[in-house]
């Protein structure tokens, strides 16, 4: 009671683009992301919610690391891939912020711009 806190979900820069294959997981993140939004109005002003959407950060369990390199050098403007790291720093700026509420940051390198 009384206490202030924020969530921040982890989506994925995808969902702004759909496409074919992973049906499921795209679907699931887009209403990850619809419900950031949604709860960021239902909670306010005692909870902020965000949510922070990977691009190019690491590579699928099924593939060599040398093929995030490949989709960074060929999709991403900036012609690198990000790291859990830049996640994480993104994770703690939002947290930090108590004017943000309702913001889903993409984490992309503009890959999906």
């Amino acid at each position: 009671q009384g206490r202030e806190g924020a969530i921040v979900n982890i989506g994925d820069a995808r969902t702004n683009r759909p496409g074919a294959g992973h049906f499921a997981y795209r679907l699931s993140k887009a209403a990850l992301e619809a419900m950031t939004k949604n709860l960021a109005h239902e909670l306010a002003p005692r909870i902020r919610v965000l949510m922070v959407a990977p691009g190019a950060i690491l590579p699928a369990p099924s593939e060599p690391p040398e093929r995030l390199e490949e989709i960074a050098k060929t999709r991403v403007p900036l012609r690198r891939h990000g790291s859990a790291a830049t996640v994480a720093g993104h994770v703690v700026h939002l947290l930090r912020d108590p004017f943000l509420t309702g913001v889903v940051l993409p984490v992309d390198g503009g890959e999906w711009l």
